[in-house]
């Protein structure tokens, strides 16, 4: 004799709601009296990616100079300033860190190894370019220096509405309820106006308008490293690469795709030979010569700690 109706519903139910607590319990299924998707399920039971196996979303822009390789950070990303001392290679460091980011950061100088930047840690050492004797004792700077000892930097701080990213002058002082985490020097500035006269990284003769200085070479094709910041607060970090056989960037170059991308503020780190990134446990170098990726050891850098 077959069961009733009544009798088959009277014993699936209880069934069917103990499954659903359980279901529910475990996270494996949806609102009540929907059902799971095998695929979500399975999902569920999957252990999560450490913070290193997940990649950075990371881009190439190509474009006639060469390729743009950038990552775009959010204020909450932990990036971190360092120095590299002994000055080691951004690979070497970049594998020495376990960490999925890390670019080159502030000038230096590679005769005596010490900065042409400033640079403030997250413990609160500072390494300043006044204390560079190939600096304050050359003569022929000497008309330059209070405007190399005031470059652009980028700083990020700590304020009462959270973490902040700000391109500014080494002069400036910081925003009322923030507090600096650390700073690193670079420049000029490109957006949202150039500032390599202001900053001494070009000048002219006032009666020829022969151009007298030009350390970075502006208007040449070169590798470039640069951070820009977005109108929501987000950084842009970003190697403008030059293969071989291609013409390399211009300061104008940079600014372009920078701006394309959406930042509204953009600073320059060093370039040309150190410009070199590691991203996602790969080596971008910033240029070759005779036909092998250059290497350079750096002396400053930014980094992301592979906790994120």
């Amino acid at each position: 004799m077959l069961p009733s109706l009544f009798s088959v519903k009277k014993l699936f139910i209880p069934i069917f709601r103990a499954f659903l607590a359980v279901a529910t319990l475990y996270g494996l299924c949806g609102v009540a009296y929907t059902a799971c998707d095998p695929a979500e399920l399975l999902a569920n039971t999957r252990q999560p990616q450490s913070a290193l196996e997940t990649p950075l979303a990371y881009h190439q822009t190509h474009t006639p100079q060469g390729t743009l390789h950038w990552v775009q950070l959010t204020p909450q990303h932990h990036l971190q300033v360092a120095i590299a001392s002994p000055r080691q290679a951004v690979e070497s460091l970049g594998q020495h860190h376990h960490t999925k980011l890390l670019v080159n950061g502030g000038f230096f100088d590679p005769n005596n190894g010490l900065t042409v930047s400033h640079v403030v840690l997250p413990d609160g050492t500072t390494h300043s370019p006044k204390n560079n004797p190939r600096l304050t004792n050359n003569k022929k700077l000497a008309p330059y220096m209070p405007a190399i000892s005031n470059r652009s930097e980028l700083r990020q701080l700590t304020c009462s509405d959270g973490p902040r990213y700000t391109i500014t002058p080494h002069s400036d002082t910081l925003p009322a309820n923030c507090t600096l985490n650390w700073l690193l020097g670079g420049g000029p500035q490109l957006l949202p106006t150039l500032t390599a006269e202001a900053e001494a990284f070009w000048a002219t003769d006032p009666e020829t308008g022969k151009v007298t200085r030009d350390p970075t070479g502006i208007k040449r094709g070169n590798a470039r490293t640069a951070v820009g910041i977005t109108e929501d607060g987000d950084l842009i970090i970003a190697l403008a690469q030059q293969p071989p056989h291609m013409p390399g960037w211009t300061l104008t170059n940079v600014a372009t795709e920078l701006e394309k991308l959406g930042a509204t503020q953009v600073l320059m780190l060093d370039g040309g030979s150190s410009s070199s990134l590691w991203v996602n446990n790969q080596w971008v170098p910033g240029m070759w010569k005779n036909g092998e990726p250059v290497v350079r050891r750096i002396y400053s850098y930014l980094w992301l700690p592979s906790a994120q």
